[in-house]
């Protein structure tokens, strides 16, 4: 776990406190020999959503939308799917650089993936239309390769076809990828919303983060931001990653009104935020 050097003893505290419960909720609820959490609960989820929820339409209008709509029709791929990758790998910024070197929104990795994908220089994956284009692409192969099995194809979009072949059992998958469907799959459920099947009006704005607190393990970062929807549902958290891998839970708001009242509520509720520090 990454804490800020401004957090002070009484988030040091509430820490250790949400390190114990989480410890009181995997003995209660997981075998003896979990690590975070059944490798399966994500395989079903992502089966039940190729099954059922395809079709579905976004609950707002992305970023590059038409490019999205474009590339799910040319590559056979679902435009939530699509929609719900870009906004975890970049969260939609065309100029997004990772440590590992994946650039763009769909975090095309340079030089290997991408010159498969027909990149002549690392400089063409930051033109957004190529970029989603090369995404959906590349994970529709990952599907080809796993026989359509939405699980595996995301966690070789994410590791790599050489980390996850074909022969790999389901049950073998590891760790990390088995982390990055359930981060998919919440940014999926954002992209779906209330799975209204109406065509949506209201239009994605990257809002202003704040970053709050950094988990090596996904579970945490999940149980972190259930915490506070369950005391103080006015406070907007949201989990990405950062460019190491880690998940970064930030505040999100849209003026200085709402940073204001969000970073009150949080230290209510025995969490101290510094409002200054920057989102990277």
């Amino acid at each position: 776990m990454l804490i800020d050097k401004a957090g002070d003893r009484k988030n040091i505290a509430y820490l250790f406190l949400f390190a114990c419960v989480c410890v009181v909720m995997a003995v209660v609820a997981w075998p003896a020999d979990a690590t975070y959490e059944p490798k399966d609960k994500y395989e079903d989820l992502w089966s039940h959503y190729q099954h059922y929820e395809t079709a579905i339409l976004p609950a707002k209008v992305f970023p590059y939308m038409e490019c999205f709509r474009q590339s799910s029709r040319r590559h056979k791929v679902p435009l939530t799917l699509l929609l719900a990758v870009a906004r975890g790998e970049s969260d939609f910024n065309p100029h997004s650089v990772s440590s590992a070197n994946c650039c763009g929104i769909m975090q095309i990795k340079w030089p290997i993936t991408a010159t498969e994908l027909g990149f002549k220089s690392r400089e063409e994956l930051f033109t957004p239309r190529r970029n989603i284009d090369a995404g959906a692409h590349y994970l529709r192969k990952m599907l080809d390769l796993h026989q359509g099995n939405y699980y595996m194809a995301l966690a070789a979009y994410n590791q790599g076809p050489g980390r996850i072949p074909q022969s790999l059992p389901v049950e073998k998958l590891p760790q990390a990828a088995v982390d990055y469907n359930g981060y998919i799959y919440h940014h999926l459920q954002y992209v779906l919303g209330s799975k209204t099947v109406v065509q949506p009006s209201a239009v994605y704005v990257s809002e202003w983060k704040l970053p709050v607190i950094k988990f090596e393990a996904k579970f945490r970062a999940e149980g972190f931001i259930q915490y506070f929807k369950n005391r103080t549902p006015a406070v907007r958290l949201e989990w990405f990653r950062d460019s190491w891998g880690n998940s970064q839970i930030v505040m999100l708001y849209k003026n200085s009104k709402e940073l204001d009242q969000g970073v009150r509520l949080m230290k209510k509720y025995g969490f101290t935020v510094n409002p200054d520090k920057k989102y990277k």
